[in-house]
């Protein structure tokens, strides 16, 4: 299963108190209220791209361009899949898509699944 959360045009008063601080929406960061029909249809055609380049099995190029539009790398996470917990820095994609983390202790872990939520910058 895969999900997709968009904040649109919340502003910080819109978070709780404990994700104020990590908390973002469209609208904090670009100063404009966004036409929310308008972003969810521009999300499906762009899915439906990457999708379709996928299916035609151009996976290097969507990690290529999944790798240079992120700014997680190099950042303090948590990713959490069901009751496990795994900290450590984001360091990259490996060629199959999945996230490389090194553990604080140095070792390198993959994961093709989880939540992530950024802790520290």
């Amino acid at each position: 299963m895969v999900g997709i959360g968009i904040n649109a045009n919340q502003n910080l008063s819109h978070f709780p108190e404990e994700l104020a601080p990590i908390a973002t929406s469209l609208f904090i960061e670009n100063k404009v209220v966004v036409d929310r029909t308008a972003l969810i249809l521009s999300l499906l055609t762009h899915l439906d791209q990457e999708y379709e380049s996928f299916l035609l099995g151009d996976d290097a190029a969507l990690v290529k361009k999944w790798s240079e539009n992120t700014d997680m790398f190099g950042k303090e996470i948590t990713l959490n899949r069901g009751s496990e917990h795994f900290q450590g820095t984001a360091l990259r994609l490996d060629p199959l898509g999945r996230l490389v983390v090194r553990s604080h202790e140095g070792q390198e872990m993959v994961f093709e699944s989880g939540e992530i939520t950024r802790i520290r910058h």
